[in-house]
Formats: C-alpha cells, sequence, structure tokens
C-alpha cells in the first residue's frame, strides 16, 4: 500500500472482492481510498489480474474482526461493479460530487452492461422501479 496512507483506512477481503472502509468522508479519507484503489489496480493489472471497483459512499456497518458488513454503499458499489463493462474504477453517483478536484478521478465515459439513462456514469439505484420496468406490471397473488 502506499507509505503515506491514512492509518485509519481499514482493509478486508472476503470471496472475491477487497472493500475499503473509512472512518469519514472527509478530503484525506477520500485520498487515502482513491491512493489504495489505485495501487491496488496498478499491481493487479500489472500482474495480470484483471479487477473493477467501484466506491460508494454512504453509512456502513463493518466489524472487520468478524467480516461482518452491511450498508447501502456495499450494494451500490457491488451492483456498479458488476454493470461495468470494463477493468478500472468507477465512481458511484453517492461519491461523485466528493472526488471532483482529487487528482486520480476523471470524468470519463463509462461503458455499461445495462443503462435506463443517457448518462453512463451515474447508476441508477432505485432498483425495485428499474425491476418493475423490466418485468412489467406485478400481477396480483390470489
Amino acid at each position: 500500500m502506499p507509505e503515506h496512507h491514512d492509518q485509519r483506512l481499514q482493509i478486508s477481503l472476503f470471496s472475491d472482492s477487497i472493500v475499503l472502509f473509512s472512518p469519514d468522508t472527509g478530503g484525506e479519507s477520500l485520498t487515502a481510498i482513491a491512493e489504495a484503489a489505485a495501487y491496488i489496480m496498478r499491481n493487479a493489472i500489472g500482474s495480470g489480474i484483471p479487477m473493477k471497483g467501484a466506491p460508494a459512499q454512504g453509512v456502513v456497518t463493518n466489524d472487520t474482526d468478524k467480516q461482518l458488513f452491511f450498508g447501502l454503499p456495499i450494494i451500490d458499489a457491488y451492483l456498479l461493479r458488476e454493470n461495468v463493462k470494463y477493468y478500472g474504477v468507477v465512481v458511484h453517483h453517492s461519491a461523485e460530487q466528493s472526488v471532483i478536484g482529487v487528482p486520480l478521478f476523471t470524468d470519463a465515459p463509462t461503458p455499461l452492461r445495462y443503462s435506463v439513462s443517457d448518462e453512463p456514469r451515474k447508476y441508477v439505484d432505485n432498483t425495485m422501479e428499474l425491476i418493475r420496468c423490466v418485468s412489467g406490471p406485478a400481477s396480483a397473488a390470489g
């Protein structure tokens, strides 16, 4: 990891995922996450290991000792990562405002597998509405 990364940054591995957590959404924490993600991606791609990442922002409950993690940002990051059609890091819309001006991030067209918007960088997080659009009106049980 970068030598000067924030010591408060928590890193956890589970399944096929590397998850980075910070205690807040401040600039120093964001920079630490961005530098750690860039370091991980650079080394993985350099070793021939394809990876995707999708940082999201919000409240998460995590206990790294017990490997317990839950919260909407984890779901948002997972869904966006699965939807992106290339290897790299794409910021979820919940964190877009926070990364403006951070040197490691840049605006770029992002091809998605499934898009319901003309703005491919923004991920639609209204999952239930999307499911209704795709599957049609729900039939009454009875």
